[in-house]
């Protein structure tokens, strides 16, 4: 029994050192540059700020247009912007949503970003995998498209 409780605590003790180093610290929500990006997506979109994720990492959105709007912040070259419908072929509103929160994130042209949205958002309804990417020169673009149980479309933009 005394060797079982010696082994657990070598082991927990072993495992506080190796935490810190384990891995770099993720990047918070509330700290810039997310802090930053945050102002400009309820700017552009009149989202509102929902609440920090669990972990902090990501900011939740609440809009009219999606079902899900939050933005990742887990490392400085890790930012990206999620927007999710429960429709295989969403309105033109959840488009535009996705749109003006992606330039808001990257810095992206509207137009550039919008085609490039619509047309990710099309090859992965299209495609066999449900999933297709592209990117602009300030993005990458990943979308996922179904029409099975009921449909539902996600696009993620990411700062590139």
């Amino acid at each position: 029994m005394q060797s079982i409780v010696k082994r657990a605590y070598m082991v927990a003790a072993a495992s506080l050192w190796l935490l810190p180093h384990a891995a770099p610290a993720a990047q918070r929500a509330e700290d810039q540059p997310c802090k930053t990006i945050t102002n400009k997506i309820v700017g552009a979109t009149n989202a509102r700020f929902a609440q920090f994720s669990e972990l902090g990492t990501r900011v939740l959105f609440e809009h009219p247009s999606a079902r899900d709007l939050s933005l990742s912040c887990t490392s400085p070259d890790k930012i990206g912007v999620y927007v999710r419908s429960d429709a295989a072929e969403p309105p033109a509103a959840f488009f535009d949503l996705a749109t003006k929160a992606g330039v808001a994130t990257t810095g992206e042209l509207m137009s550039t970003l919008g085609m490039a949205i619509r047309n990710c958002h099309r090859a992965a309804l299209q495609g066999s995998t449900e999933f297709a990417a592209t990117e602009t020169p300030m993005s990458k673009i990943e979308c996922q498209a179904f029409k099975r149980d009921g449909g539902g479309t996600s696009v993620s933009v990411w700062v590139k």
